[in-house]
């Protein structure tokens, strides 16, 4: 089945380790400026999300469950279709790259609203956000997708709403604009704290989490709050507690912790 499976699962350990250098780079030598900085860091991580989740995963994993393994060449070409939207994502992330790497100082030095918007700010505003937005898709589910879009679609059609869901709206080419600098042209949108807060303090909780948990230390936690709480009533309680407890300062994941 292997190949197109091997070049992805070489592309991805490659990158993952390009991704964390950089992130060393970034802890041990010296910060980038936050436009460069915190996109690098989103288009590193969408990259590695569109690597691990092909537009044909689901339908590879049914029928592999429902052929036990046997699956034959003919079926895996069934969406070879796929290949193209791999390629289309590929040139869309060297573009952002690209983008990023050329344009940060005079995103650094953008007036909102009055500096000028130029098409290219646009296209890598709307390639970025349909990215992530698929990101999203493929990663955790059609609900959030949806929830996230419906307000994106409000954005641009709430001055032909009725009532309450009515605001003032403006010309295409204007919402183009305020979008973009909203998006993608500044700190306040895509590129905000939540971001900053990935790139400099959540991805080394998460990478010392799998290293710690690789090693075993996840179960010497566990292993920890059963041994602390096994002479007491309520034992198995006790111990998910402190287990629970101990897991939650080294994950920096409320959810992995759960």
């Amino acid at each position: 089945m292997g190949k197109k499976l091997e070049w992805r699962q070489m592309a991805a350990i490659a990158l993952t380790v390009v991704f964390f250098l950089f992130q060393m780079y970034l802890a041990l030598i010296k910060q980038l400026p936050t436009l460069l900085q915190a996109p690098m860091h989103l288009l590193f991580a969408l990259a590695l999300v569109y690597l691990y989740n092909p537009p044909d995963k689901k339908y590879r994993k049914k029928l592999q469950k429902e052929k036990g393994g046997a699956v034959t060449e003919q079926e895996l070409n069934r969406f070879a279709w796929s290949r193209w939207i791999d390629l289309a994502v590929a040139v869309c992330i060297v573009f952002q790259v690209y983008y990023i790497i050329t344009r940060y100082q005079s995103l650094v030095d953008h007036v909102l609203f009055i500096s000028p918007v130029d098409a290219v700010d646009i296209a890598f505003m709307v390639i970025t956000v349909v990215l992530l937005l698929e990101a999203v898709r493929r990663t955790l589910g059609g609900i959030l997708f949806g929830f996230i879009l419906l307000f994106i679609v409000y954005a641009w059609t709430a001055q032909y709403l009725p009532g309450i869901l009515y605001t003032r709206g403006k010309p295409v080419a204007a919402m183009l604009k305020q979008f973009a600098e909203g998006m993608t042209m500044s700190t306040s949108g895509i590129f905000g704290s939540p971001l900053q807060t990935s790139a400099n303090s959540l991805f080394y909780f998460i990478v010392f989490g799998a290293f710690f948990s690789a090693f075993g230390g996840g179960q010497l936690l566990i292993d920890i709050g059963m041994k602390a709480s096994n002479k007491g009533s309520g034992g198995p309680a006790k111990a998910a507690v402190i287990s629970s407890g101990l897991m939650g300062m080294i994950s920096g994941s409320a959810v992995a912790n759960v």
